[in-house]
């Protein structure tokens, strides 16, 4: 039996009244002697045996009057699963889930969060244990000021195995699960409470809310000098766009913006480009207008440029030179590539160790050693560019397909991109070239089998290769199908060209480590090891100004655990800055919350309360039990009733009969 309104019992001492009243009300009697009555003494006698024992029983009734009155508003109730076993502690435990993730940082700065939960916090005087749980980082707390929001999305993934582990949930006869949410919380963590828990839910209204959801970095590594392009993913649970500016930062520049206008959309996609300046990291930031829930107008990235790009040239001499042309262009376009001519006359001399990729025009022809260089070259990752015909040494050696016959043109061979090859060359003038026929390609070749272990890239309009790709052990090969001789095509001496090798170039260079700089709040940061020996100590300026000293574990790794709030993480020894992480809230978080979402969540609850009302009333009604306070008031009546007739019947009526 559990007491709903257990304050009242402090009232109990006032059964007591009734006893202090009748000891006050007795008298000392005086003795008179009387001898002529003497004899009446034995019906005296009779006569107060009677009077003491109708007293006894009204004091006794008048207390269980007042006893039942007070237990009666103390709202007795037998709980489910308690019997009629009398509480000597309490016997539900309330468990209030605060959903203090990154979508509710802006509501946890209204007052009305810590009203409600200091509201709730008042079920401790109804025969309730309360406990506070913060979903967002795990925090059992007795006090409501000890849940603080968090940038994370739900740690706990199973609420009831989490207050098993951590309360002994079988000592009560009931459990209560109160969620306090926006609504953007996983299934699991309260499809586990049933049918065991009674669960209720306050939702938090979601404003209007706008945010980036999603952003898609480059995969290859850059060069200074190069563009790349950033995908973003814009999203509203409100209102469309219309004019919002969205800003590209770079460094701690603004490089670009776009505005956006979705005309009725709430979700849209949009591209930027940015630009490596020097061989320093870049962090970015994509800023969208600024709302009331600001968690999610912010997004960071960092990308790494890469080490400059070595290319090795084995071409016969011609005039013009075609390749050395190529390596002043790239020089002064800045995109740090390094052309190196090798001496058909001294192949031994040609370092392929730390080379990414090789151009080759096959009329160099090659011994079986070299050929053996080649493959090995191709095996270990490096990128090989063949041009021309390829003879059964080549053909065997590199597994490709062997040229039959050459077909020429005078007027050359229509060519036409694939779906493929836009993607390769995208940014690249080259569509436009070949619709206006500028690119002219005299001379091919025919293999003696269709070639299609690879991707193409550019297709003769018979569908013939022109420019084929085939990946091969950790590099890969790719073949022209022309002769780069004058009367083959002109091809290199067009200004498309320089743009499409180094679009080749880069695309065969190893993937960006974007996993490793950008990450997630509550990941680790493993920074890259660069520090110097013997230098000043290292330390990690946090995004909020603060800095903290991180040294290497026992594997000599630089770890700093557990970003706590997104921004960049910066690595310095003294004044130097060694690397940057991105971190970001975690993308289901950054998510707006929509309304049909919320339906959803709310229909899994037994109750939804509703903060314009007593919310404690509203738990306490919703209570399952029997009330026993309507028997103990009738039970009270009935003895004032006896009491009453007991109290009129007079004094001496048993000598009256």
């Amino acid at each position: 039996m559990t007491f709903l309104n257990s304050s009242i019992l402090w009232f109990l001492p006032v059964i007591l009244l009734p006893i202090i009243i009748h000891l006050l009300s007795k008298r000392k009697a005086r003795r008179v002697e009387f001898s002529s009555l003497r004899f009446l003494k034995v019906l005296e006698q009779n006569a107060l045996k009677t009077f003491n024992i109708k007293q006894l029983i009204l004091l006794i009734l008048r207390t269980l009057i007042i006893l039942l009155i007070i237990l009666a508003f103390a709202r007795p109730t037998i709980q489910q699963g308690a019997g009629f076993q009398l509480a000597t502690r309490p016997q539900t435990l309330t468990v209030i889930a605060v959903d203090n993730t990154a979508s509710m940082r802006s509501v946890f700065q209204k007052p009305e969060s810590n009203q409600h939960l200091e509201t709730l916090a008042t079920l401790r005087d109804h025969q309730t244990d309360v406990w506070f749980l913060g979903l967002g980082d795990s925090v059992f707390a007795r006090n409501a000021a000890d849940i603080q929001p968090t940038w994370s999305a739900p740690v706990i993934q199973n609420i009831a195995g989490f207050v098993r582990r951590h309360l002994p949930v079988e000592d009560y006869a009931r459990r209560e699960i109160i969620v306090l949410s926006d609504g953007q919380l996983p299934y699991t963590l309260t499809d586990s409470l049933a049918p065991d828990w009674w669960r209720g839910v306050l939702h938090i209204p979601v404003e209007s809310d706008r945010g980036i959801t999603g952003l898609t970095l480059p995969e290859r590594v850059f060069q200074p000098g190069d563009t790349y392009e950033i995908h973003a993913q814009i999203a509203s649970n409100g209102e469309p766009f219309s004019d919002d500016p969205v800003e590209l930062w770079i460094n701690g520049n603004r490089i670009n913006q776009v505005l956006l206008n979705t005309a009725g959309a709430v979700n849209t996609g949009l591209e930027m480009k940015g630009l490596v300046e020097g061989r320093q990291a870049q962090e970015g930031q994509l800023n969208l207008t600024t709302d009331a829930n600001s968690y999610n107008d912010a997004r960071y990235f960092v990308l790494q440029p890469g080490e400059k790009v070595r290319v090795g040239v084995l071409a016969p001499v011609r005039q013009p030179n075609i390749w050395q042309i190529l390596s002043s262009a790239l020089a002064q376009q800045a995109y740090h590539i390094e052309l190196e001519m090798a001496d058909v006359h001294h192949l031994d001399g040609l370092v392929l160790t730390g080379m990414n990729t090789l151009i080759w025009e096959t009329s160099v022809k090659l011994s079986g050693h070299h050929l053996a260089r080649m493959g090995r070259f191709v095996e270990n990752g490096g990128q090989l560019i063949v041009i021309g015909a390829i003879d059964a040494n080549l053909a065997d050696a590199l597994e490709l397909p062997r040229t039959i016959e050459t077909e020429s043109n005078e007027y050359g061979f229509p060519v036409r991109m694939t779906p493929r090859g836009e993607q390769i060359f995208a940014g690249v003038p080259l569509k436009s070239s070949l619709e206006n026929r500028r690119l002219i390609v005299k001379k091919r070749y025919l293999t003696d089998y269709d070639f299609r272990a690879g991707e193409d890239w550019l297709l003769y309009a018979d569908d013939t290769p022109l420019v084929s790709m085939m990946p091969k052990g950790g590099g890969r090969l790719v073949w022209l199908n022309t002769s780069f001789a004058p009367d083959g095509t002109n091809w290199p001496i067009l200004g498309v060209f320089p743009a499409m090798l180094v679009r080749m170039f880069h695309d065969a260079l190893p993937e960006l480590d974007v996993d490793g700089y950008n990450r997630v709040v509550r990941q680790n940061l493993l920074f890259p090891q660069d520090a110097q020996v013997g230098g000043d100590p290292l330390q990690v300026q946090l995004p909020n100004g603060q800095s903290q000293f991180i040294q290497a574990d026992s594997l000599g790794r630089l770890i700093f655990p557990a970003a706590r709030e997104p921004g960049f993480y910066r690595l310095f020894q003294g004044a130097r800055q060694l690397a940057s992480i991105a971190v970001n809230v975690e993308p289901e978080e950054a998510v707006p919350v929509a309304e049909i979402f919320i339906n959803d969540f709310t229909d899994r609850f037994d109750v939804v309360l509703d903060e314009e009302q007593d919310m404690v009333e509203q738990v306490l009604a919703h209570r399952q039990g029997v009330p026993l306070w309507p028997w103990f008031l009738l039970f009270a009546l009935l003895l004032f009733l006896i009491e009453t007739f007991l109290a009129r019947i007079p004094r001496g009526w048993r000598q009256q009969t």
